[in-house]
């Protein structure tokens, strides 16, 4: 562990699992930053996403619901249109040579990261770099209709599960790249699926990030 003062706790559900609730993506920097559209369905309200932390799952699993914003929100920082396939339970096929942006998940006031290299793997044939799997899927027939925090989170953080204190804690571990986790203020503002009406690849100044910048 890097510092275990420095170790930050977010507060659990109380059910049978590791569970919280998500209230907001973020895709490079944290001023790029989209809150949980409003779907009315029982796990996706009120600007929340119920979201398990599971270190057996092998990917990030999005409600299908909210599978094609984040997806279009998480292209547009790339900075321009990327060819891709995306196949259910499995992931995104895309190129290995573009560069993809770091991830943010709001949990609890608290900002958690997934770098690149942690949901962008290499799965061509020799590891030539011609073909790359990006971690993060959706069920199909919707029988996940929650978010799932798999092992492209846990990696890098050490990860504490506090089950006595209903609390999850989390902390870059020695050698890690990784920074924070970062305290948020207030939850964003702007809508997951207003991301494309927002940005043309080239301009981002519609979005509330840039008031922020402008203010700091």
């Amino acid at each position: 562990m890097a510092n275990p003062d420095k170790l930050t706790y977010i507060k659990l559900e109380d059910d049978l699992f590791w569970s919280t609730r998500c209230q907001g993506f973020a895709f490079g920097e944290l001023l790029n930053d989209y809150k949980v559209p409003d779907f009315e369905t029982d796990f996706i309200k009120g600007g929340e996403v119920y979201s398990i932390f599971d270190s057996g799952s092998s990917t990030i699993q999005l409600p299908v619901q909210l599978y094609e914003p984040y997806l279009a929100a998480l292209f547009i920082e790339v900075g321009k249109e990327v060819e891709s396939k995306q196949e259910y339970g499995v992931g995104v096929f895309v190129p290995c040579d573009e560069t993809y942006p770091e991830l943010h998940f709001l949990f609890d006031k608290t900002w958690l990261q997934v770098s690149p290299e942690d949901y962008v793997v290499d799965v061509s044939d020799g590891k030539d770099g011609s073909q790359c799997l990006m971690l993060i899927t959706a069920d199909e027939e919707d029988d996940v209709p929650f978010l799932v925090m798999g092992l492209p989170l846990y990696t890098g953080y050490y990860a504490v599960h506090d089950d006595a204190k209903g609390r999850i804690g989390f902390v870059p571990h020695v050698g890690s790249d990784k920074k924070g986790p970062y305290y948020a203020a207030s939850n964003p503002s702007v809508d997951l699926r207003d991301a494309v009406k927002l940005t043309d690849y080239d301009d981002l100044s519609n979005h509330d990030s840039q008031d922020k910048k402008k203010k700091s």
